[in-house]
């Protein structure tokens, strides 16, 4: 569940005026010294919809492409436009395909693989097979005779191809120039396209030496759309050509989707200056969380892509998937963005003084246990398509309860230790010991856009000094209340400080895989 704010209407402590929106007048309240501000967020659906990263991959949206949609182009008369983070396989839509020649031996086939301009190319394939050219891909504009595979396929200088990286402007392809209805007017400025052409061989019995798969359907892997990146001085957020490469750091690729033109990102278009400059510095602390060197490669990487058309709320929830992001949106219209690193509560205790009502439910009702997690990834390895990798099991649970399957959608991830860790993490907030409601006066405006929170209750024994996970929070306006849906963490779980070699259940066992092993703790 996400974090809804909302408009802060509190006439009942002294506010009078609702703000409607970025740029509008923002009413504020003073809560012992802290200021609150009722600003509202334009977009706060897409946000309120997707909070919790592993949350909305443990009940992922049919809605974002899968990652094997990559490898064959539509044929639509309207396609969606289609863009991505880091590094994906892509194939888009066909803008246009026609025969040539006299007669006609030739497909030509113009494709539109990514919406904006790309960093480069890293390869391509003709339907599976991972090809060659006689010049560097990266030599766009410039026509690419195909180099035959180990087999044999696609030699004999059958298949051409010409690449184009999405500039703006961009010039005309010459190749297609006799081909009516093409024209040289044609200059797809800003989208990123191919040409592939493939010529019949003169002796028939030929064809399928050449074209093992009938005509060959070309994608690529790119690195994807240039993104911002605040952390370079050199680099200017008012003007794109300073970017010079794309990102894979789920941080630094949210802010872009956020606040981006939504016509160019498909985002919800949020105001930089309101959303994200006054918290940059913080938003950057978490950037650099994920950028942590774990094993040898970044602690969280994200690369994926989706289309325009896509609801900003599932394609942010993609996001939140690959850091076990957790998002909401701050008292003052900023955003409050918390990646999967635990770090102990700077805020004061929660206590008995200022909550006034709450509910406990203690461990998970077996009807809603899951003891068994089935992750899938996406592999580089595989041609890019998902690929399941070791699964997170409670074998003593099975064991009393049996199996109780749940999925874990994680197709923005594409290393398999990164899989795992999130994996980890998706388990723990499953079967937490302990989860409910808290109702606190309006003191509880201070944890507005906290992921975390110490509680010290005497009154709650689960909550007697303890750390929660903020769910959800809901202002009460005729009551001068906050409603904080909750779970129990376990710091010593997630404290990436404190070596633990073993991954406990909450009675004390350990994780262990089908084979009997142990499951390790790593930073995760």
């Amino acid at each position: 569940m996400a974090e809804t704010v909302g408009l802060l209407i509190l006439s009942a402590a002294g506010a009078t005026e609702a703000a409607s929106g970025f740029g509008a007048a923002a009413v504020t309240l003073e809560i012992a010294g802290t200021t609150i501000s009722a600003a509202s967020i334009v977009g706060a659906a897409a946000i309120t919809a997707a909070s919790i990263g592993l949350s909305y991959a443990l009940a992922p949206s049919p809605d974002v492409p899968k990652p094997e949609n990559g490898s064959q182009a539509i044929r639509q008369a309207v396609p969606p436009r289609v863009r991505g983070y880091g590094r994906n396989r892509m194939a888009g839509a066909y803008m246009f395909f026609e025969a040539g020649g006299a007669p006609p031996n030739t497909s030509y086939d113009v494709i539109a693989y990514h919406h904006g301009e790309i960093e480069r190319i890293a390869g391509v394939y003709l339907n599976d097979d991972s090809v060659t050219a006689n010049i560097d891909f990266n030599n766009f504009g410039t026509l690419l005779t195909v180099n035959p595979t180990a087999d044999g396929y696609y030699g004999g200088g059958h298949v051409t191809l010409e690449l184009w990286k999405g500039t703006t402007p961009q010039p005309a392809s010459s190749f297609l120039g006799p081909l009516s209805p093409w024209s040289p007017a044609f200059h797809g400025h800003g989208i990123a396209y191919l040409v592939c052409a493939a010529s019949a061989p003169s002796d028939p019995t030929d064809f399928t030496k050449f074209f093992p798969h009938q005509k060959p359907e070309p994608s690529v892997v790119a690195d994807c759309a240039l993104v911002w990146d605040p952390r370079d001085p050199e680099q200017d957020r008012e003007d794109p050509s300073t970017w010079p490469r794309t990102i894979d750091n789920p941080v630094i690729g949210l802010i872009d989707y956020l606040t981006g033109d939504p016509e160019v990102t498909g985002g919800p278009g949020l105001d930089y200056d309101i959303a994200v400059a006054p918290v940059l510095d913080q938003l950057l602390i978490e950037a650099s969380l994920c950028d942590d060197t774990i094993a040898g490669e970044p602690r969280y990487a994200c690369n994926g892509w989706y289309q325009l058309t896509n609801n900003p709320e599932d394609v942010i929830g993609k996001f939140l998937a690959t850091c076990d992001g957790w998002l909401s949106e701050g008292g003052d219209g900023t955003i409050a963005l918390t990646v999967g690193y635990y770090r102990e509560p700077a805020e004061p205790p929660l206590t008995d003084r200022h909550i006034v009502g709450w509910s406990v439910e203690n461990g998970v009702a077996e009807e809603s246990l899951i003891n068994h997690l089935d992750i899938t990834i996406t592999d580089p390895a595989q041609k890019y398509v998902s690929a399941p990798i070791d699964p997170v099991e409670d074998e003593e649970s099975i064991a009393i309860y049996g199996k109780h399957d749940q999925p874990l959608d994680l197709s923005w991830v594409q290393s398999e230790a990164q899989g795992g860790r999130l994996g980890r993490r998706g388990m723990l907030r499953l079967n937490t010991k302990a989860s409910g409601t808290l109702v606190t006066d309006l003191y509880g405006l201070v944890y507005i856009g906290k992921r975390w929170v110490r509680v010290q209750d005497p009154r709650i024994r689960v909550l007697n000094d303890a750390v929660i996970e903020i769910q959800s929070a809901t202002i009460r306006r005729a009551d001068g209340q906050v409603v904080f849906g909750w779970k129990l963490v376990d710091v010593s779980q997630l404290e990436e400080s404190i070596a633990l070699p073993k991954m406990y259940r909450q009675d004390g066992s350990f994780l262990v895989r089908q084979d009997g092993s142990v499951f390790t703790r790593q930073a995760a």
